[in-house]
């Protein structure tokens, strides 16, 4: 689940040249690739696998601030925001205890930023 949550924020945080109007527009009106998912499940993984095995987002959250969601969710929505500079992610939203905001952080920028691009083959959203 908390890969979908990554990949939607993604496309929700990014914008895309529209090949109709040749104007930016928000990413998420397009369809990801299977390219792209295959990338935000690995990305979103391999961030995981850089955790303390016993870090539990549950009990490091400070708030949540959406009904119905959960830790693992924001703590994904956070990585996309935070390894893409942002301005916002798990430093900003006051969301995580200290120091685990400033340690999620650092792993957050050990990835390089993810920049989108609509495909002009397919209509569908693409990584580079």
């Amino acid at each position: 689940m908390s890969a979908n949550s990554y990949l939607g924020a993604l496309l929700w945080s990014s914008t895309v040249i529209d090949p109709e109007t040749g104007e930016d527009a928000p990413a998420d009106q397009f369809g990801a690739s299977s390219d792209l998912i295959d990338i935000a499940k690995r990305d979103w993984e391999s961030f995981c696998a850089l955790l303390p095995e016993d870090f539990d987002p549950e009990d490091q959250i400070a708030r949540m601030t959406e009904p119905g969601s959960d830790a693992w969710d924001y703590l994904a929505h956070d990585f996309a925001l935070t390894r893409n500079y942002h301005g916002v992610g798990f430093w900003e939203s006051g969301r995580w205890h200290q120091p685990w905001g400033d340690r999620l952080t650092e792993l957050a920028h050990k990835f390089p930023e993810t920049t989108l691009y609509l495909s002009s083959n397919d209509g569908e959203v693409e990584a580079f």
